[in-house]
């Protein structure tokens, strides 16, 4: 069973949001939805933090990916915040990591781009 998935918009910044919790196929639509609401409707340009995640299947990857192809699409591009361990792995065995722009969290809270 799933735990609930929670997408939430960074204040001030509504082209950013946070996920936390299981992404997996009972809840890779609520993303999705989310997903193309940011991109069609307000900037093709979105920033998902994902450390919060704490699991990611292969419907989770889908989700993510075809909001890359959508906000190429438009123009934009997307960005992975905090991604680290097994969501990295996922990404980089599937080769997908050129889709997106990465940004990784170091222990002074300043990002770097990968």
């Amino acid at each position: 069973m799933s735990q609930l998935l929670q997408v939430e918009r960074t204040p001030g910044r509504p082209s950013c949001l946070a996920v936390s919790g299981e992404l997996d196929h009972t809840t890779a639509p609520l993303l999705d939805a989310r997903l193309r609401e940011a991109i069609c409707a307000r900037s093709p340009d979105v920033t998902i933090d994902v450390s919060g995640l704490d699991f990611c299947d292969s419907a989770g990857l889908s989700v993510f990916i075809g909001a890359s192809r959508r906000a190429a699409a438009h123009g934009g591009t997307v960005t992975l915040r905090g991604v680290r361990g097994r969501l990295r792995r996922i990404l980089v065995v599937t080769g997908v990591t050129t889709m997106f722009r990465l940004w990784d969290e170091d222990s002074l809270g300043a990002g770097s781009q990968s």
